[in-house]
């Protein structure tokens, strides 16, 4: 989808007509979290699954993680280590 501009998880909600609450609960995660996610707040990838997952079976449109071709997402990067350094 070159040169065009994806959807924010939020306009995609919306255009289902679907409320932030009813897609954090089927997702399982704080309504604070899918708020986050959707004004475009860093999302940790647990959550960013679960809530594309709840929308897709809302809207019966495949939303994935790892296609971000039909919607904007923000990953949190996980740290690069876990190693102490002395």
């Amino acid at each position: 989808m070159t040169g065009e501009k994806r959807p924010t998880v939020m306009q995609v909600r919306q255009a289902a007509k679907l409320t932030t609450q009813e897609v954090a609960d089927l997702a399982g995660v704080p309504l604070r979290v899918a708020y986050l996610m959707e004004i475009g707040g860093m999302t940790d990838r647990e959550d960013v699954q679960k809530i594309l997952h709840a929308l897709s079976s809302l809207t019966q449109r495949t939303y994935v993680v790892d296609d971000f071709s039909n919607v904007q997402i923000r990953l949190v990067k996980p740290p690069a280590s876990n190693r102490l350094y002395t």
